[in-house]
């Protein structure tokens, strides 16, 4: 008889492409994972995902069941959330952000919303835009806050996902002060390709708003230095140790001794910080005041 945890790797499984990231995910061994789904497609009598070498894609029954385990999944997860453990329990909001500037904003967003409810408690977890997806689809998160490349991202979101654009803000270019560059109010992306050049990593969404501004005039660069820590970053160009491309509420936040110049491109990149939640969710009065609070917090005052 199939179980709660071969419906959880089935989905872990279709929303990460293949057998071996559905494994990591649930820390389990790929031959566990790959025994589960073999039972799964046994009871259900019909194969679920065919593998091959860019990972592994549903069939049209898996396609068909999805939805109906992922409404599963979250059911479980708000049984778990009602049912009572020893003391009462007051209100929870749980909350995943993509790092970046906004990230700085939340701790006082935090405090605000638990001064005003009582007992509240707020989980906040830096995890990347996709982890934040799925877990909101399986209600394992109730607000999440990301960046993205367009407002397009938003067509894309399954049923019963709702999306609030928070802001858009375009990019700069961070520079040494003794750099020949610092004089200027505005360079174009070529003039710093030979530089050492300090940038996200290339899970970070973050990351794709910059490899997409490269590949559109042209140019193929190799940064010295990756890290997903802002500080880390800004600091490096600080220290003279290359150049870096930020989005703009980065120099709102920082106080180092950098240049910050204006990118001089026909299409300048930006990024978009939106939040999405469930339209059904039992939170549904945290998250908007959540969102609400934190309209009145820079980049968004």
């Amino acid at each position: 008889m199939a179980e709660f945890r071969h419906f959880r790797a089935f989905v872990e499984i279709a929303a990460r492409g293949s057998f071996t990231a559905g494994a990591d995910a649930l820390r389990l061994t790929q031959s566990t994972i790959s025994e589960q789904i073999a039972a799964l497609e046994k009871e259900l009598g019909t194969r679920l995902f065919e593998r091959g070498r860019h990972g592994a894609h549903l069939t049209e029954s898996g396609r068909r069941l999805l939805e109906p385990a992922q409404r599963l999944l979250r059911m479980a997860t708000d049984i778990e959330r009602q049912a009572p453990m020893g003391e009462e329990r007051g209100p929870v909001l749980r909350v995943g952000a993509t790092m970046g500037p906004l990230f700085m904003r939340l701790p006082e967003v935090v405090h605000s919303l638990q001064q005003e409810e009582a007992g509240l408690k707020v989980r906040l977890r830096d995890i990347p835009t996709a982890e934040a997806l799925l877990q909101i689809g399986l209600g394992e998160l109730d607000l999440g806050i990301l960046s993205v490349l367009d407002r397009s991202f938003h067509s894309a979101l399954g049923t019963g996902i709702e999306s609030v654009v928070l802001a858009e803000e375009d990019w700069v270019i961070l520079a040494p002060i003794g750099h020949e560059l610092a004089g200027h109010r505005a360079v174009p992306l070529d003039r710093i390709r030979n530089e050492p050049l300090i940038l996200f990593p290339r899970p970070y969404a973050l990351r794709m708003v910059i490899d997409e501004a490269f590949s559109r005039a042209g140019i193929s660069v190799e940064p010295t230095i990756e890290t997903g820590w802002l500080a880390t970053a800004v600091r490096c160009v600080e220290l003279g140790l290359g150049i870096s491309l930020v989005p703009r509420a980065v120099t709102m936040s920082q106080t180092a001794d950098v240049a910050v110049l204006d990118i001089d491109e026909p299409v300048i990149p930006r990024r978009v910080l939106t939040a999405i939640y469930r339209s059904d969710s039992d939170s549904l009065g945290l998250i908007e005041r959540f969102l609400e609070l934190l309209r009145h917090h820079p980049p968004f005052d």
